[in-house]
């Protein structure tokens, strides 16, 4: 995401991303810098720091291994050719069952499904609002072999099921937000994204609200609190926490189904954005994210293990990526324990983790060119 000029009509209650009609004044005055003081923790409350230095012994610093060690096996995606090997833009991945695998593209709107030698098996949806359509995707998860969730940014989840006629739209959820990502805990969806300050959702598969959680971005100003509540979450079920990431702070935090916060940590080498709010001359308020930045980072992905670990990678923006409309300059991984909230630094090697099932890693790229590309971990006793 590039730094990007907020305009805010106030009296509207509306946010307008473009900085067509909103040239700033240079006598902007009550200007306020974010993240300010009471989004900021001190490391006394935190259950760790986790530093680019030094690793923590047992279980996180043996998958920390395997993982820096996995090797290519498969890649999926070309710049022409047969349709279903030509990818628009892979937002998500999810290995639904044995042998099988489906890729979320958002730019044709779909979701195509490979079996493990990478041979397409099916796709589904098309583009629209209607049913077994989407606008724009952002995430996808599988529930069993033949229900598969989407967050739409159209402020819906569709959950599909597969029927005798083929895969059918059976539910809509309707949300009061635009939903950045979800996963599953049980039988309970969990979508991220901001509303009535908070920033995690729980609803059943039939779609009722069952509560929401997870505090969001502290702001008097209920817009700049909304913009900055965007994140990711990662459900583990195994230990029954709920992970999740603002998008531009470095804090990581666990918390149970019934809201409790069980941990935070930090990522000590995370870079904020920088981000300033305040009132132009003419009475007008603005929020720039982007002020004066150089190097910034972003959470990119949070996904969970079976074995209550979580992956987790930050995107680094430098202004030379930026310039480029690169994706990144550099995508940071690592490791971090869902009960307990300790991590450890993985390395820079691998894109966008999107799906684990038993030792094949599902990762994505759009850059140069979109693709899939599928990683086999070593086997714990050849890691040691």
């Amino acid at each position: 995401m590039r730094p990007t000029s907020i305009c805010v009509a106030a009296w509207l209650l509306l946010l307008v991303v473009s900085t067509a009609g909103c040239e700033r004044t240079a006598a902007s005055a009550g200007k306020i810098r974010h993240p300010t003081a009471e989004n900021i923790l001190p490391d006394t409350e935190l259950a760790d720091v986790v530093r680019l230095e030094g690793r923590p012994g047992g279980e996180l610093r043996s998958f920390a291994e395997r993982l820096a060690r996995a090797r290519l096996v498969l890649t999926l995606g070309t710049l022409e050719g047969a349709p279903s090997s030509v990818f628009g833009a892979v937002e998500d991945v999810d290995a639904h069952a044995p042998g099988r695998f489906a890729v979320l593209d958002s730019r044709y709107n779909e979701i195509r499904v490979f079996d493990a030698n990478g041979t397409f098996v099916e796709s589904f949806g098309r583009p629209g609002r209607g049913p077994n359509e989407f606008l724009a995707p952002e995430a996808l998860e599988s529930h069993g072999p033949d229900r598969f969730i989407v967050a739409d940014r159209n402020a819906q989840v569709k959950v599909l099921e597969r029927t005798r006629a083929g895969m059918q739209q059976s539910v809509t959820i309707q949300l009061q937000f635009t939903p950045e990502d979800l996963c599953v805990l049980g039988n309970q969806i969990v979508v991220q994204g901001p509303m009535s300050g908070r920033m995690l959702h729980l609803y059943s598969t039939d779609g009722e609200h069952l509560r929401s959680l997870g505090e969001g971005y502290r702001s008097a100003n209920p817009l700049v609190g909304n913009q900055l509540s965007d994140g990711r979450a990662a459900c583990a079920t195994e230990a029954g926490t709920i992970v999740a990431m603002l998008r531009y702070l470095p804090y990581v935090r666990g918390y149970g189904a019934d809201g409790t916060l069980r941990w935070t940590s930090r990522l000590a080498d995370f870079r904020t954005i920088g981000i300033e709010e305040g009132v132009e001359d003419d009475g007008r308020p603005y929020v720039l994210i982007g002020a004066g930045a150089g190097e910034y980072d972003q959470v990119e992905v949070l996904h969970a293990l079976d074995e209550g670990l979580v992956i987790l990678q930050t995107a680094r923006h430098t202004a030379e990526s930026d310039r480029e409309r690169r994706e990144y300059a550099e995508l940071r991984t690592y490791v971090l324990s869902a009960r307990t909230g300790n991590g450890v630094y993985v390395g820079n090697t691998l894109p966008r983790v999107l799906d684990v099932a038993g030792r094949r890693i599902y990762t994505g790229t759009n850059d140069p060119f979109p693709q899939v590309r599928v990683y086999e971990l070593p086997s714990a006793d050849a890691a040691s």
